[in-house]
């Protein structure tokens, strides 16, 4: 594999877009104002930018945008300090452990069901994809595979449940759970 980095714009807007909502949601949970979440974001974007144009391979964009956050919202808790509500050093980073935690068992979980979805046929693939990232409704899926709405129920509950499974088996062998 390639390990150079593209140079141009276009690819790390990409990178960053695949990422964002993960990395503002670590920031939210950490913060829990979405006013400055907002604003910490768009700081970890711009320090993102200048560390991608320093680096001479590909980045983990995930890993490099999670670390970049962690560290903005220490600075954001800095310039914070004089406010009335405070969380003591202990506390703050007791709940930066658990988001952290929290972050890498999610990350556990999507890649198990990454794996899993690539196991299922086409058919079942496209189903699921559907309704999770096409956000079609069940009357859409239906009218689109010309069958009842009761049996799309049936069927995406069924693949669900297979998916949920086979999650579950993955993180077993992998010794997450």
């Amino acid at each position: 594999m390639d390990n150079r980095r593209p140079d141009n714009t276009d690819y790390f807007v990409r990178q960053l877009m695949k990422q964002r909502k993960r990395i503002y949601a670590f920031i939210l949970t950490l913060v829990g104002n979405s006013s400055d979440a907002d604003d910490i974001m768009q700081d970890t974007a711009a320090l993102m930018w200048q560390k991608y144009h320093q680096s001479e391979q590909i980045m983990d964009f995930a890993a490099l945008g999670l670390q970049i956050a962690h560290f903005k919202v220490l600075e954001f808790r800095k310039r914070q300090y004089k406010s009335k509500i405070q969380f003591n050093s202990e506390l703050f980073e007791n709940i930066l452990g658990g988001a952290v935690a929290m972050e890498e068992k999610l990350s556990e979980r999507f890649e198990a069901l990454k794996k899993c979805l690539s196991k299922l046929d086409d058919t079942s693939r496209k189903l699921v994809q559907a309704q999770h990232q096409k956000g079609q409704t069940i009357k859409e899926i239906a009218a689109s595979l010309n069958i009842s709405q009761h049996v799309a129920y049936k069927r995406i509950g069924r693949l669900h449940d297979q998916l949920l499974e086979c999650v579950h088996r993955t993180l077993k062998k992998e010794g997450v759970l």
